[in-house]
């Protein structure tokens, strides 16, 4: 599923600008920001919560490689936000702060966490030690680089890949994780959204077939054998795959009891919309 977290975030350290000086004296230097954050499939059949805190965040301006050690870090304020990941599904999105920065090209993001645990079904909670997340934060690379203009919006997601982050070790029936945190980001302005419903035919109670839509439904997409994004449908079979750089891609639904479906080259563009309904059929 896909899961969301809305981050409004405010810098407050302006190169340039006199720190007795209120933002507002200089609309046309800084931009607002909103940074939201969502979640790629998980194996959720046995976890209940996929909880992460995050305590602080940072913007690098936009550097070449050789300059990278001179690279000016922008603080955000501090904001202690402890999230379930499993909990924001679809588009549902959670504000956390609100904020404005200065202008200009930014390359990297770095967020700083602390207090990830997994609450399992059956009550166990698994603990994981993140000391390089608390001491040096998860630098993650902003492609393309995000433009923040003079009394302008901007908006961010980060796409918390929990499958990719807690990793499953052992024998699939433990319950054994390693914590690797896999975060992508994306400029939403240069980015585009893929929504639809996934559904089936049924046999109602005077064995007529109508349409339902199904829940648990995989849906991704690639660009050969790479998976690029992915979510899963919710309970009225509908999804919402958010973040995703322009682009054609192929299509792939899946769920037990019924034939994959493949769509190759959808085209998704900015420019507008994509809605992409699809029907599976039970195998035989």
């Amino acid at each position: 599923m896909v899961r969301t977290v809305v981050v409004l975030i405010v810098a407050f350290v302006l190169l340039g600008i006199p720190s007795s000086c209120s933002l507002d004296e200089y609309p046309e230097r800084t931009g607002r920001l909103n940074i939201k954050m969502t979640d790629a499939p998980f194996p959720y059949h046995r976890v209940k919560e996929a909880n992460v805190t995050v305590f602080h965040m940072e913007l690098r301006k936009a550097v070449t490689a050789g300059e990278a050690h001179n690279a000016q870090w922008i603080h955000l304020p501090d904001t202690e936000i402890e999230m379930n990941l499993l909990e924001l599904t679809n588009g549902i999105t959670q504000p956390l702060a609100d904020s404005q920065v200065p202008m200009g090209r930014y390359d990297r993001i770095r967020i700083y966490i602390k207090k990830v645990y997994l609450v399992m079904k059956d009550g166990q909670v698994i603990n994981f030690n993140w000391p390089q997340g608390e001491a040096a934060g998860i630098t993650i690379a902003i492609h393309p680089h995000l433009e923040i203009q003079g009394g302008g919006a901007s908006e961010l997601l980060l796409d918390f890949d929990v499958g990719r982050s807690f990793l499953q070790v052992g024998a699939k029936t433990t319950d054994q994780f390693v914590f690797k945190p896999n975060i992508r980001a994306s400029d939403m302005a240069v980015s585009v959204q893929l929504t639809g419903r996934a559904s089936a035919q049924v046999r109602d109670s005077i064995s007529r077939n109508t349409q339902k839509g199904l829940e648990g439904v995989r849906i991704g997409l690639y660009t050969g054998d790479t998976l690029q994004v992915a979510t899963y449908t919710n309970a009225d079979g509908d999804y919402m795959l958010m973040g995703i750089p322009a682009g054609s891609y192929d299509f792939k639904a899946s769920m037990d009891g019924y034939d994959d479906l493949f769509i190759e080259r959808v085209m998704l563009s900015p420019e507008y919309e994509t809605l992409l309904d699809v029907e599976l059929f039970a195998k035989d």
